[in-house]
């Protein structure tokens, strides 16, 4: 539950997340039902959440739902918070898994390739701390180590990974 502690607000993450359900939703029942929870509670939390902050958030009609400009600022405040909180837990948890660092795949044909690049796609949004290197290979005659530093072609990033 929200709390002032001193004289500044502290909301609990569940809140945050609610409140930005909402202004992104613009409906108790849409966001009770993303949220997972009832719509009663969604209006008692965000009414709470108007109490504490001093300012309403939103302008509700028996058909409508806006943000005031108290709202959006901090929805437009909170939400690169929030992504960020995401981020970083989503990265502890990779890290815990192990699934960081690079990882070099090649390819012999043009058919393989278009789905090693549909399934690094994947993998990019599903694990951003591995990078991952494509290249084609020349043929399937494996090289001495020594010849391929000669012929190695350049890897090739996938635009959707991002460095870790």
């Amino acid at each position: 539950m929200a709390e002032l502690k001193g004289s500044r607000a502290v909301l609990e993450r569940h809140e945050v997340e609610m409140f930005l359900a909402l202004a992104e939703e613009l409906h108790f029942g849409r966001t009770a039902e993303r949220v997972g929870i009832t719509t009663g509670r969604v209006s008692q939390t965000i009414k709470k959440l108007e109490r504490m902050l001093g300012a309403p958030l939103f302008e509700r009609t028996s058909r409508q739902v806006h943000l005031t400009p108290i709202g959006r600022q901090l929805a437009d405040d909170l939400t690169p918070l929030v992504a960020g909180m995401n981020d970083a837990e989503r990265r502890a948890i990779d890290a815990g898994r192990g699934i960081t660092g690079d990882l070099s795949v090649g390819f012999l044909s043009g058919v393989a390739g278009q789905l090693l690049l549909k399934s690094v796609a994947l993998s990019a949004k599903r694990h951003h701390d591995c990078e991952v290197h494509i290249h084609e290979t020349q043929g399937a005659r494996r090289r001495h180590p020594s010849e391929e530093r000669r012929h190695r072609r350049p890897d090739h990033r996938h635009p959707h990974c991002r460095p870790a």
